[in-house]
């Protein structure tokens, strides 16, 4: 069953990471620069938000990692290039300063045997201690386009603020319970509970550029894919709450800074400056087939606004493609500034084999809402029996988001999931399928991602008047080599792994026991010609 709002306070936050001399210092640092280490104060500091957004933050859930800046300086803004060990949508974030919930992307180096200086100098010590180390990366879901979501091992370029996330310093089961909701959290600081620190993120993103994993592509005029090389380029003013919060965030190092600049002409600003740099990206071919092969690209734009046009120089074996901010001038302060587009690169006359895929999504059968289905009308009276979910699909690359597809085709609502007694499967058949292209050798991916809503203002999941600790309906993933599916259809249906007593958000959670919350039936059918 779901628990109150009241233990949403002491709720424990655990992870594996190791100190690092070289890396910022989780555990004494972030109170330097900001941070409160306050559950009950972060609450009382969202609710105030809810009513009175922006100005000077006394409690801010993300503050710079060691800059408290001043009026008109550019502060910490970092650029990090990974291999991604993980994507995800949150399952739950803190309402008052957030419209969506955030995106999450986890990067890895792309070369631990090589560590890149530049990347190790953005992990923190509690980020060192992961296995392997990595660079948590967020941004609100509303204001990142689902085509450029990447997937797990594909290469991706990010820039954005690079900050503590506040909320988070907690480690593993604490003996005093609630002994992190005073300011500062003193019996932490005593050395009486644990601290771990704050993890180091890039928050909110302002470029993120992903080059896909190997897979194919249909150019014009021709029936059958190719093997193609592919780049997805999303740079993006827009910042969201989060960005508002660490401009003005009150440092002890500096805390006038935060007053000064809320007076200056932006303000708060939810806006990142974009211009001033030129982004420049090299999309290289896959494996020549022929010596006289020629190289050929194309460009599919996703529409821009107040963006120069992209420059492509062609290469021996590749592309460089610059977008030129760096002559640009930044939009008005309320104007969406933004470049979306996807490069494709392939060489003439290259036949090796690939294979187009057509998925069907066939039924989406949920066995637990969440609300209702586990007794949580009985035991909060701010709740309606009714769930609210957002599932999304990651088929192979391609992110759909099914709850906003559901609603347009009137296969169902999921803002209004009945409880048990009044639930049927939901039809799926009526949804467009996807096409997939994939090389010989390849595999294709599906990967299943849901959240349950139960907290107020967020436009993508709204949830009425309820306000409670949201529970995970969890995640699953089939991957299968494409030698399996050749020449015929295929039926599946995945769900999350149940989970015990104790759950991560990656599985679903305990009110799903014995069973588990939802499953997806679809079908993959080869349609190569």
């Amino acid at each position: 069953m779901k628990r109150s709002i009241a233990l949403m306070f002491a709720v424990l936050m655990s992870t594996g990471y190791a100190a690092a001399a070289d890396h910022p210092d989780s555990v004494n640092q972030p109170p330097r620069d900001g941070c409160n280490r306050s559950d009950l104060v972060y609450l009382g500091e969202a609710a105030v938000a809810l009513e009175h957004e922006g100005g000077p933050n006394a409690a801010p859930e993300w503050v710079y990692v060691n800059d408290p800046g001043k009026p008109g300086e550019i502060r910490t803004i970092r650029t990090v290039e990974g291999s991604v060990v993980a994507i995800h949508t949150a399952g739950q974030d803190l309402f008052g300063n957030h419209r969506t919930y955030d995106l999450n992307i986890d990067l890895v180096e792309l070369d631990p045997k090589h560590p890149d200086p530049a990347f190790e100098r953005l992990v923190s010590s509690r980020n060192a201690r992961e296995t392997p180390p990595q660079i948590h990366t967020e941004w609100e879901s509303g204001l990142v386009p689902l085509w450029v979501l990447p997937s797990p091992r594909d290469r991706v370029r990010e820039t954005g603020s690079w900050i503590w996330d506040c909320g988070h310093w907690q480690e593993g089961s604490r003996s005093i319970p609630n002994s992190d909701l005073l300011p500062g959290d003193p019996l932490g600081t005593a050395g009486v509970e644990h601290i771990g620190g704050e993890e180091a993120e890039i928050h909110p993103i302002s470029e993120l550029a992903t080059w896909r994993s190997p897979r194919a592509f249909v150019p014009s005029g021709r029936r059958r894919a190719v093997p193609v090389s592919q780049l997805d380029v999303y740079i993006s003013n827009q910042g969201g709450g989060a960005k508002s919060v660490i401009e003005c965030a009150i440092a002890p190092a500096a805390p006038a800074n935060a007053a000064e600049r809320a007076a200056t002409e932006t303000g708060c600003t939810q806006l990142q400056d974009v211009t001033g740099k030129d982004y420049v990206y090299d999309v290289v071919a896959p494996p020549r087939p022929s010596r006289g092969a020629k190289l050929l690209w194309r460009q599919v734009s996703h529409g821009s606004h107040h963006a120069p046009a992209a420059e492509v120089k062609v290469l021996r074996d590749r592309i460089r493609v610059t977008v030129p901010f760096k002559s640009s001038h930044a939009a008005a302060a309320t104007a969406l500034q933004d470049f979306g587009a996807s490069y494709y690169v392939w060489w003439e006359g290259d036949h090796s084999p690939t294979y187009r895929f057509r998925v069907s999504l066939v039924q989406l059968t949920i066995f637990n809402n969440l609300d209702g289905d586990a007794g949580q009308s009985r035991s909060n009276p701010t709740i309606t029996p009714n769930g609210e979910w957002n599932p999304y699909l990651d088929i192979t690359g391609k992110w759909r988001a099914l709850h906003q597809e559901m609603k347009a085709a009137g296969a169902g609502d999921l803002d209004n999931i009945p409880t048990k007694d009044m639930r049927h499967p939901y039809d799926l058949s009526r949804l467009a399928s996807s096409e997939v292209d994939l090389t010989d050798g390849g595999s294709f991916r599906m990967f299943t991602d849901a959240r349950d809503c139960d907290l107020p203002e967020f436009t993508d999941c709204p949830a009425g008047n309820e306000l409670d600790f949201s529970q995970h309906p969890g995640r699953a993933e089939l991957v299968v080599p494409v030698g399996k599916l050749i020449g015929k259809t295929t039926r599946f249906s995945i769900h999350p792994v149940p989970c015990g007593a104790s759950c991560d958000e990656d599985h679903s959670d305990p009110a799903c026991n014995p069973t588990w919350c939802y499953a997806l039936t679809f079908t993959v059918r080869d349609v190569s010609r």
